[in-house]
C-alpha cells in the first residue's frame, strides 16, 4: 500500500513540473469525438455542437480547429462554420495566431483568415512559438 501511496505521489508531482502546451487549453469547452469513422465536436455534458462530417479534426486553438474533408484540411470555428476552406494536405493548429500548413509539399504559416504569412517554403514546421 506504501508502493502505491509513493507512485500516486511522484505522479502528482510530475505532472505539475511539466508545463502545459498553451495550445491544449481552449476556452471552448468543445472536445473532437468519433462517431462511426467521422469526426466532430461535443461540449462536456456530451452533446454533439458540431457534427461528425470530417475525416479528422485537430482540436480547438484559439477559436479555429483544423478539419479535414476527404483529402483536405481546413478549419472550422466553435459552431462548426467552415472560415478557411480545404486548401492544404496538412494543417496544425494555430498558436500565437499562426498555422503551419502545407501546399504542394512544402510547409509555410497562414493567419487565421488564410492568408500566407511566411510562404510555404520549409520541409517541416511546428507549431509557431515568437
Amino acid at each position: 500500500m506504501k508502493g502505491i501511496f509513493t507512485a500516486l505521489t511522484i505522479i502528482l508531482l510530475l505532472s505539475f513540473s511539466f508545463p502545459v502546451d498553451k495550445r491544449l487549453v481552449d476556452k471552448s469547452g468543445l472536445f473532437e469525438v468519433e462517431i462511426e469513422g467521422k469526426w466532430g465536436f461535443i461540449n462536456a455534458g456530451g452533446d454533439i455542437v458540431i457534427q461528425p462530417v470530417y475525416t479528422s479534426v485537430g482540436f480547438l486553438s484559439e477559436g479555429l480547429a483544423a478539419a479535414r474533408v476527404d483529402k483536405q484540411w481546413a478549419y472550422i470555428d466553435s459552431s462548426g462554420k467552415t472560415v478557411i476552406p480545404p486548401a492544404y494536405t496538412y494543417a496544425d493548429c494555430f498558436s500565437e495566431g499562426l498555422a503551419a500548413v502545407s501546399d504542394k509539399g512544402k510547409m509555410g504559416y497562414i493567419d487565421q483568415t488564410g492568408e500566407w504569412v511566411i510562404p510555404a517554403e520549409f520541409d517541416e514546421a511546428f507549431a509557431f512559438s515568437q
